[in-house]
């Protein structure tokens, strides 16, 4: 079965935005963070989508950036 982008989108904000009263230090914990990685690391396993950039920014300031998998499925170019 294959994860639409939508869902994935949705998914991954659905998580970022469950408790919205969060103070700075703790916008990010690792068990949300482990969360992201898990979701976006299965959708590449099943061939959903070949990679992904995962950017999370608050107040105009990136807090969090991973990159997943390959950009080109051709080439086998890696994300950086």
């Amino acid at each position: 079965m294959r994860l639409s982008l939508g869902t994935l989108f949705f998914t991954i904000f659905f998580i970022l935005s469950c408790n919205n009263k969060k103070t700075e230090s703790d916008f990010l914990n690792p068990s949300e963070l482990n969360q992201i990685e898990n979701l976006i690391e299965k959708a590449i396993d099943k061939n959903s989508i070949p990679g992904a950039v995962v950017l999370v920014a608050k107040n105009n300031q990136i807090i969090y950036k991973k990159a997943f998998g390959i950009k080109n499925p051709k080439q086998k170019i890696l994300i950086k």
